[in-house]
């Protein structure tokens, strides 16, 4: 990925943590330089993300923004109770989010699986909590009917 950002003009320095000794006691509390990249909830609302990666007084918001305009559409957008005027909102700070490019936009994967005829009961398992792209995640399980 370091060359992809690289040959769109990014000087990018990767640097690996260790999760428990480095990342869990100092990254997510905010205590580092440039930007961290990693989980960040479990991402049951849209406005997980929205709150956790981009309110200013989130202390996982892991990008270090400060941006009082994102914060009022935040806030506004937390006490909304009507689906359709938050789903409306919800698209709004996205837009307006990604104008001020806050985050480089990164890859991300599409998954599809085939079974054979003679497959039944499959079912995909998530095999660890985490949110590193399917890849990562899952593990298909697959019976075979005899």
């Amino acid at each position: 990925m370091v060359q992809y950002l690289r040959r769109i003009g990014l000087d990018v320095n990767v640097v690996i943590e260790d999760y428990a000794s480095q990342f869990i006691t100092r990254t997510v509390l905010g205590e580092f330089d440039g930007i961290a990249m990693g989980r960040h909830a479990p991402f049951t609302d849209p406005g997980n993300y929205l709150e956790i990666m981009l309110e200013s007084t989130n202390p996982r918001n892991r990008g270090k923004i400060k941006d009082p305009k994102l914060d009022g559409m935040i806030a506004q957008m937390r006490t909304t109770r009507d689906e359709a005027k938050r789903r409306q909102m919800v698209l709004e700070i996205q837009q307006y989010a990604n104008e001020q490019m806050y985050y480089v936009p990164l890859a991300a994967s599409i998954r599809f699986t085939a079974y054979q005829l003679w497959v039944r009961g499959a079912v995909e398992n998530r095999i660890i909590d985490c949110d590193f792209g399917d890849g990562a995640e899952n593990l298909p399980q697959f019976w075979k009917v005899s």
